[in-house]
Order: C-alpha cells, then sequence, then structure tokens
C-alpha cells in the first residue's frame, strides 16, 4: 500500500477483518511472498488470501496460527500488529480507526 493510499485509509472506516488484511499483506511481502505462494504453503486457494488481504473475509483462529506461521511470526505478533492499527468500535458496531 502506498503513502497517498495509508493516509487516505486513515480518514475511513476499517473493520477487523481489514486491519487483519493490512497486517497479512504487510507480513508477506516481508518475507517476499506472492500471494500464490503463501496460499500453497497454507495450504489455501489464493482466492481466500485475496478475501483475507482485502478484509472481505475474517480467518478463523486456526488459519491465524497458520498464517503466522507460513509467515515466520507468532499469532500473538498478528493480533499486536492489528491492535496498533486502532481499530475502535462505532455505535454500529463498525471498527473506526483513528
Amino acid at each position: 500500500m502506498g503513502k497517498s493510499q495509508a493516509k487516505y485509509r486513515t480518514l475511513i472506516r476499517v473493520t477487523l477483518a481489514q486491519a487483519f488484511g493490512d497486517v497479512i499483506c504487510e507480513q508477506r511481502l516481508r518475507v517476499n511472498l506472492s500471494q500464490e505462494d503463501l496460499a500453497f504453503a497454507a495450504n489455501m486457494h489464493p482466492a481466500t488470501i485475496s478475501l483475507y488481504e482485502r478484509g472481505l473475509r475474517a480467518p478463523t483462529l486456526y488459519t491465524v496460527f497458520l498464517l503466522a506461521k507460513v509467515l515466520k511470526t507468532t499469532p500473538q505478533e498478528l493480533i499486536a500488529q492489528v491492535a496498533a492499527k486502532n481499530p475502535e468500535e462505532d455505535q454500529n458496531g463498525e471498527l473506526l480507526k483513528k
């Protein structure tokens, strides 16, 4: 995600799934994997990885652990990075980013 996209993203609503998707994408790029490579290593379909990264699907707890292993990190670190994006719920149950 470019700087202008990241700046714009802070001004709009972000769901927990979107925050997790951003973290997965960042970590995937950190270890130089394509979506296809990550999907293959995690025994998933590439479209599933795409859905996660776009925040259109939320992963199960099992999937968080699996992706963390493939991405050479820990589930705790993934969750900490999501929390660092500071999503907060509004009255509609959506998460807002400060």
